[in-house]
């Protein structure tokens, strides 16, 4: 019986161990073509992932070489600078200057530059070694003349030096008028190859290509790995459709298996690059992704095979001891149970309360497929209260909600992504903007297992928007400091420059790799430096404003006035100084020559007047002799003159009057230049009342009537207020009309001077004779039709410029002309 039962019970036991054994083999088995097809997706993943980064990095690069172009291009100055250039090619310092702002931007990437006239000759180049004119660049110089505007050709291999090269064309088109082209030579063996090459994790046989569908063939525009020398060189048929890069010319995208262009079985991902003919492959050798798992899995099952032999052996021995410790290890097991159990309520609270008190939003989802499995949508599972901090949508609303309803957009928001990163459990990070709630957010995805993900998501917008502005203010800056008519550099607070523009250069002569690192009062005047240290340290230490006229040194050793502003700035969170540099040698020049002119014309004016009053004076009695000794020949020989010789003694008796009294008025002239002028209150209604004293025969002669209003108190000197109006007003009643004369005197307070009218109907003055009239010796009319020396209104010009105020007319609209002077308020 007890044999029966042990018979039986090894039976049991065979059995247990052969089910266990099959149990082992196909559990085996199903763990290793799960780790495979994990391993295969998560490699598909990374491919995919290399794939549409490498695509993003090329877009990148295009986009900032055209965004040179346009800067180039939108340059109208530069452009200005060349065409001044080309129409005076001796200019050396231009061409340098041109030549200096193209190496200076050369250095961003480019290769070499050209710079080409409307013929495609080469006029200013960084480069003598040949010309790179081919076919395919003049091609693409007509497309940039057809455009107006800059152009990036694709990768192509020169047809004269063989390399294969990108160019950036931009036309010059000053006033809308092309001049010329700037050719900016891309080497792709500098910047694009390298990040296309570059794989981000180590790999023996990974790698990135860049092909082209030139006719019926895929064309390979890189260095690849396992051939050398193959741009534009290594080729492959489109009938080849196994290949990868074929099948992607073919149209499809994503991830795709196939074979290399060695016909190497590999796992690869195919995407196109927008704006261009290209397309990028990332691939991987299948037999070296799945080398880990066969090795592993080799060992895994050998490791087994021992153990099972191994327990096989051992089972037998353990089993009569199995039913006396069989209630010791239940006992255990329940033990371990509870413990466990225990540990995982704590692990649970205490990630309830991470969850609950986070600042970063934080939702559980769980994806929703149809009948087909296909993933149509995802449903929030668990929400934390930042969640409806950060979005404002309330949580009991959100939890158990779909996420097209929720959000009324189908599919929901980032679905693409979620459903990626719970099908595949690669965590993904991202950052986006959400118009709805007008936010940036910075989110993260993982997932805690297939067919759900969770979503940590912070609010970034002023972060954002603060780098948008810091980045917006460093685009100003740079512009402002290329553009600016001024020199200008910057320095820390040591005064050590780190910046240094073209203008600078253009002012001192001091080229900008020689003035960088040092110490900016090194281009400082010695005689200067001691009381520009003085003002630097006051800035420095004080904040105060830095402003003064200085001398720097030039560096062919002449000495540049320049006027000098500094002003402490705040600039990527330390201090530092903008100075500011403004040559004004010229001004300086101009103030001297202006300064011994003056001091020339004061001596000339001098000895001027002097002479002629000297001259008036002396002339005065031979004269009167002249008149006097005519009038008595004419009175003495009455008897014997005959009526032409009386006429002729008459015409030199006028004669000599005339010139007296133009002797006298010329001495009145220079008296009113060389004397100094005092100011005192004048009543102007006491000096109209004189004046009209002095001219009563002649306004009742003529019936003239004269009005006035209210007259003020002026600042001037009575006999000169008197000489201006009677002279005004004589002028108006003698070149008046047949119409009886109507004149008055107007007056209008300004702001701190009182304007006088004297407005007449009289005969006018011609618009083209209104400024000759104040000059000296200026007459419109002849001495026989109306009496003078010309020399009145030059004399009213001098009296009121010398009392402050200036003198002009106007003609009225039907006749006669208004005479407008200024004169000072009075004080009181």
């Amino acid at each position: 019986m007890k044999a029966s039962f042990e018979k039986k019970s090894f039976t049991v036991t065979v059995l247990t161990f052969t089910a266990l054994f099959a149990s082992i083999i196909l559990l085996g088995t199903y763990i290793f073509t799960v780790q495979r097809d994990r391993l295969i997706n998560l490699a598909e993943g990374q491919l995919l992932t290399i794939a549409n980064l490498k695509v993003q990095q090329i877009v990148i690069r295009r986009e900032e070489r055209i965004n040179d172009g346009l800067n180039l291009f939108n340059d109208f100055a530069f452009g200005d600078e060349i065409k001044k250039w080309q129409n005076n090619r001796s200019d050396k310092r231009l061409e340098k200057r041109i030549n200096s702002y193209l190496r200076n931007f050369r250095q961003l990437i480019y290769k070499n530059y050209y710079l080409l006239d409307n013929n495609l000759n080469i006029i200013a180049s960084d480069t003598s070694a040949f010309n790179p004119i081919d076919s395919i660049t003049k091609m693409n110089i007509t497309l940039a003349a057809k455009n107006r505007g800059p152009v990036l050709s694709d990768l192509y291999e020169n047809q004269i030096s063989g390399r294969v090269e990108m160019d950036l064309i931009v036309p010059l088109l000053p006033e809308n008028v092309c001049v010329g082209f700037i050719i900016l030579k891309v080497d792709p063996y500098r910047k694009l190859f390298p990040i296309i090459k570059q794989w981000p994790i180590p790999s023996n046989s990974a790698e990135t290509l860049l092909a082209e569908l030139v006719d019926s063939a895929v064309v390979f525009i890189n260095e690849l790995r396992h051939v050398k020398n193959t741009p534009f060189k290594l080729s492959v048929s489109m009938k080849d459709t196994n290949i990868l890069a074929v099948k992607g010319f073919m149209g499809r995208s994503g991830i795709v298996s196939g074979v290399d262009y060695r016909h190497v079985p590999v796992i690869g991902a195919v995407a196109r690059v927008p704006g261009t003919e290209w397309l990028i492959v990332t691939k991987i050798d299948k037999s070296e992704l799945l080398y880990p798992i066969y090795q592993r899995a080799i060992l895994i099952f050998g490791a087994a095979l021992l153990l099972i032999l191994l327990s096989a052996t051992i089972m037998y021995l353990q089993w009569k001891a199995h039913q006396r410790k069989q209630q010791s290890d239940l006992l255990e097991i329940e033990i371990l149970r509870m413990k466990t159990e225990q540990e995982l309520l704590e692990s649970e609270e205490k990630f309830q309360s991470m969850f609950q008190n986070m600042n970063e939003g934080a939702v559980l989802h769980q994806l929703l497929f149809d009948e087909n499995h296909n993933p149509i949508d995802y449903k929030l599972i668990s929400l934390n209260p930042a969640f409806e901090t950060n979005t404002g949508i309330n949580i009991k609303t959100a939890t158990g909600a779909v996420g097209s309803e929720l959000y009324g957009l189908i599919p929901p928001p980032y679905f693409d992504k979620y459903s990626h990163v719970a099908l595949t459990g690669i965590p993904y990070s991202f950052e986006t903007f959400y118009p709805p709630l007008n936010k940036y957010f910075q989110i993260s995805v993982f997932s805690p297992k297939k067919d759900w993900f969770t979503t940590i998501f912070t609010d970034v917008t002023e972060t954002k928007l603060a780098t948008e502005k810091i980045k917006e203010s460093e685009e100003q800056f740079s512009t402002l400091v290329r553009l600016s008519p001024v020199g200008l550099f910057r320095t820390d607070m040591d005064g050590i420059i780190n910046y240094w523009n073209e203008k600078l250069i253009e002012i001192t002569g001091i080229q900008t790799e020689d003035a960088i690192g040092q110490y900016f009062l090194n281009s400082v005047l010695e005689d200067d430096k001691a009381i520009v240290q003085d003002i630097w340290n006051d800035l420095i230490l004080n904040n105060s404003p830095f402003n003064m006229q200085l001398r720097f040194k030039h560096r062919d050793g002449s000495v540049i006035w320049v006027i000098g502003q500094a002003e402490v700035i705040s600039r990527e969170e330390k201090k530092e100084v903008l100075c500011t540099v403004t040559d004004i040698n010229s001004i300086k020049k101009m103030e001297e020559d202006l300064k011994n002119s003056l001091m020339l014309l004061e001596q000339s004016n001098k000895e001027l007047e002097q002479f002629a009053y000297v001259a008036s004076h002396d002339l005065q009695e031979p004269l009167r002799m002249v008149s006097s000794y005519t009038q008595l020949f004419a009175k003495k020989f009455s008897s014997i003159i005959d009526g032409d010789g009386a006429n002729y003694i008459k015409y030199a008796v006028d004669g000599a009057m005339r010139m007296q009294m133009l002797i006298n008025d010329l001495l009145d002239y220079s008296r009113i230049t060389r004397q100094e002028q005092t100011f005192q209150e004048i009543a102007v209604s006491k000096v109209l009342g004189l004046v009209i004293s002095n001219l009563q025969k002649k306004i009742e002669e003529s019936g003239a009537v004269i009005t006035n209003d209210h007259l003020p108190v002026v600042l001037g000197s009575e006999q000169q207020l008197i000489r201006v109006f009677q002279n005004l007003l004589d002028n108006a009643l003698k070149y008046r009309s047949e119409e009886i004369p109507l004149i008055h005197i107007s007056v209008n307070a300004l702001e701190d001077m009182y304007r006088f009218g004297i407005t007449d109907n009289g005969i006018g003055i011609d618009e083209e004779y209104k400024d000759r009239v104040f000059e000296i010796f200026e007459r419109l009319h002849s001495a026989a039709a109306y009496p003078g020396t010309g020399i009145g209104l030059a004399i009213c010009k001098k009296i009121i410029e010398k009392l402050g105020g200036k003198i002009w007319l106007e003609s009225n609209r039907e006749r006669g002309v208004t005479f407008y002077f200024t004169l000072k308020k009075g004080i009181n």
